[in-house]
């Protein structure tokens, strides 16, 4: 399960300037789309002909989108620096915006420049040419601090920053890809957003409590009694990842590994269980 994602940049080249990103939208056609869709202008996002305009047109949407809670719309912190967690660049749909030499040009993936057209298909992506684009996050996979805000006991938002440890690249990296899969299950599942992939076990540990409710010992939680099966396998899912990252963090990335495949199993069970309303995902005896 993938999500689209955008960056949006001032310039090119490893010094560009990070302006924010929007998840759950990916190149010029999406982001039409959206801007036809609803409140949000788009078009001066993908035609500015000059900075100012450019730098006023990405500001406008993603604080029209952050208001209204579209998804996790992140932008730089007070002092600039970069508040998107690492695991952005390997979104399957990732995109990257940038206004240079005049002109909006897009990168699909890390790929050629294009200048956005979403008239076609492809946003024009089909005429991206030259060598791959160049930015300051391409291929990082350095664990960076992710903040999202939690909604706690009676319903209070409760910011919660966590970084990923420092294990395996190769681990973060699918690791990234099953919280992903688990992400989009407790999505479907409960109606809940998190960006789950990108947060260690600490912030994991706190959204796997918020689907539980306090159990008759002290310390012990336990699915609330009306929970369907698939609320059970979307918590399942989640223990699953929170000891894949305890065996990680352990250096035993091989058994961590295997508890990201059962998270992933799992989660797809908890799909299907809702899907089809099965109490059980087996037949009873």
């Amino acid at each position: 399960m993938t999500r689209e994602h955008t960056d949006f940049y001032v310039g090119t080249g490893p010094n560009a300037r990070w302006l924010g990103s929007l998840p759950d939208v990916g190149g010029p056609v999406e982001l039409a789309r959206l801007g036809a869709a609803g409140d949000v202008a788009t078009a001066e996002v993908l035609s500015a002909a000059d900075l100012g305009t450019y730098e006023g047109a990405v500001a406008a949407l993603l604080t029209r989108l952050r208001a209204v809670e579209v998804g996790f719309v992140v932008v730089p912190g007070p002092a600039g620096q970069a508040g998107w967690p690492w695991l952005a660049t390997t979104s399957s749909g990732w995109y990257a915006h940038a206004f240079a030499d005049g002109k909006v040009r897009v990168s699909a993936h890390g790929g050629p420049w294009f200048r956005p057209d979403p008239r076609r298909p492809d946003g024009g992506a089909g005429a991206a040419s030259g060598p791959d684009a160049d930015l300051p996050v391409l291929g990082d996979t350095t664990p960076k601090t992710a903040t999202f805000t939690w909604t706690g006991f009676r319903g209070l938002p409760i910011p919660i920053r966590a970084t990923l440890p420092p294990v395996p690249p190769a681990y973060l990296a699918h690791r990234g890809e099953v919280a992903l899969a688990v992400a989009g299950a407790a999505e479907y599942v409960l109606g809940r957003r998190w960006p789950l992939a990108d947060l260690a076990a600490p912030a994991v540990r706190e959204i796997l409590h918020s689907l539980l409710r306090p159990g008759p010992a002290r310390g012990l939680h336990v699915l609330p009694a009306a929970a369907p099966f698939a609320h059970e396998r979307v918590v399942t899912a989640l223990r699953f990842v929170l000891d894949a990252d305890r065996y990680a963090e352990g250096n035993n990335p091989d058994h961590a590994r295997e508890l990201l495949e059962s998270a992933a199993d799992v989660a797809a069970q908890a799909v299907t269980a809702h899907r089809t309303h099965q109490p059980h995902p087996w037949p009873p005896r």
